[in-house]
């Protein structure tokens, strides 16, 4: 049944109408919540198309439901529960360790929250702290973990309503001999332990927070890790490796149905750690033409590729520096 439809933000909610095709609005039904609302799609518009909405009301967890009334239906076409405006982050505690933290404008009843960590039993620990939870309230994660899962189990069937990925917040580049903080909020840098192929080095000093960077005593091709440090546990949150600007040139033979791909890396490449992947259209060169035709790969040496006439983006990566560029592949 025709009928593409999308719930645009958690706060001033709307239905959205994605379908590529316009259709008589009086073709679908709206219910929220079982109900039908003052404003309907046919009450905001006679023919729906891309990008045509209405409000929504309704409250978190209830049902947003829209059927195809037309030739053929009734059939449901779209069916949606409307989720609370929350979210949820993590900082320092200020004694060491970490606190889950939520952000929103409603109060909730802090009973109503589920906190899994590590995929171990959800406990809900907002109610060990709080009876209502309110923009800023927050509870202590003992140890460090890698992955939060927060639920929200007033409705009849729990909704999942946050995740927090510790290496997602604690997040690093490197960018030449330098580490770049590229994470989120503010951190002790105390809690940041830095290492260059194994061996503890000067890193952050202070607190720490995003665009923040620390020079590194290192080379090309040394390791660098990041440990985060809380509660006397400690967790990898980053690991990558010393490198120069990764780039490359493409020129494209549209005629042949080839794509040359040319190393402008200032920097001799191991050519078995590269490989070239097509997030469009058909690919089907070899990934590895390099590593049968050159023992190292430097600035200036070429590979060509067979492409096909659909492929829009060619992707180099090397998989032991952690690094990619996009190349478009136009005539």
């Amino acid at each position: 049944m025709p009928g593409a439809f999308h719930v645009e933000s958690d706060a001033d909610r709307r239905l959205v109408y994605r379908g590529e095709t316009a259709h008589p609005a009086a073709n679908y039904r709206l219910t929220v919540g079982g109900e039908t609302p003052g404003t309907g799609l046919s009450d905001a518009h006679d023919t729906l198309e891309t990008g045509d909405s209405v409000p929504l009301g309704g409250e978190a967890g209830e049902r947003v439901t829209v059927e195809w009334v037309g030739e053929g239906g009734p059939a449901t076409v779209f069916d949606h529960r409307l989720r609370p405006s929350a979210s949820f982050g993590v900082r320092p505690d200020g004694d060491g360790g970490i606190a889950l933290v939520y952000r929103g404008e409603r109060t909730f009843d802090a009973e109503s929250f589920t906190v899994t960590v590590d995929g171990r039993e959800g406990e809900r620990l907002f109610a060990a702290a709080h009876d209502r939870l309110e923009d800023g309230d927050a509870v202590a994660i003992d140890g460090v973990f890698r992955r939060i899962l927060v639920e929200w189990t007033e409705p009849d069937e729990p909704m999942h309503v946050g995740t927090v990925f510790l290496r997602r917040v604690l997040s690093f580049e490197i960018d030449g001999s330098a580490l770049l903080f590229a994470g989120e909020g503010e951190w002790p840098a105390a809690s940041l332990s830095v290492t260059v192929d194994g061996a503890a080095v000067d890193g952050f000093s202070g607190t720490v927070s995003n665009g923040d960077a620390v020079s590194l005593d290192a080379a090309t091709g040394d390791a660098v890790a990041v440990e985060f440090v809380a509660d006397g546990e400690s967790k990898t949150v980053f690991e990558g490796t010393v490198h120069p600007p990764f780039e490359f040139d493409l020129s494209y033979d549209a005629a042949a149905g080839e794509a040359t791909l040319t190393s402008e890396t200032d920097a001799e490449l191991d050519p078995e750690r590269l490989r070239v992947i097509s997030p469009s259209g058909e690919f089907t060169g070899e990934t590895t033409r390099w590593a049968g035709s050159h023992d190292t790969v430097e600035a200036g040496d070429s590979v060509t590729l067979d492409v096909g006439e659909d492929t829009e983006l060619l992707v180099v990566v090397h998989e032991a520096w952690d690094a990619h560029v996009e190349l478009p592949v136009e005539g």
